[in-house]
């Protein structure tokens, strides 16, 4: 499969996730839009599903935390956008242990 298709198919799925949650309320979405990711994971080498799911980890927390700079922004000021995609990253190795166990 390319990767460009791959890709495509990560983003879908992971937009549609995140419209499952409160801002959009799509509730249905969040059954059938893990479904892709999981089918690219299962059928990935262990390290190429590992870092797959760290980055649908990343940007599926980065879409969905847009509450931290708004939070932390009195506090850190500029920092903001940083202590945003450090904790998006960092909550990225929950998908991605996810990957790696679909992936055995």
């Amino acid at each position: 499969m390319p990767a460009a298709l791959k890709i495509a198919i990560a983003v879908v799925a992971l937009i549609a996730l995140a419209c499952a949650f409160p801002k959009t309320n799509w509730w249905p979405f969040a059954f059938v839009a893990a479904a892709p990711m999981f089918w690219l994971w299962s059928r990935a080498p262990l390290l190429s599903a590992f870092w797959w799911g760290w980055l649908s980890g990343a940007i599926y927390f980065g879409i969905t935390m847009d509450w931290v700079p708004n939070s932390l922004g009195d506090y850190i000021g500029a920092w903001k956008l940083l202590a945003l995609v450090l904790m998006a990253a960092w909550q990225g190795f929950s998908f991605a242990a996810v990957a790696v166990l679909i992936a055995l």
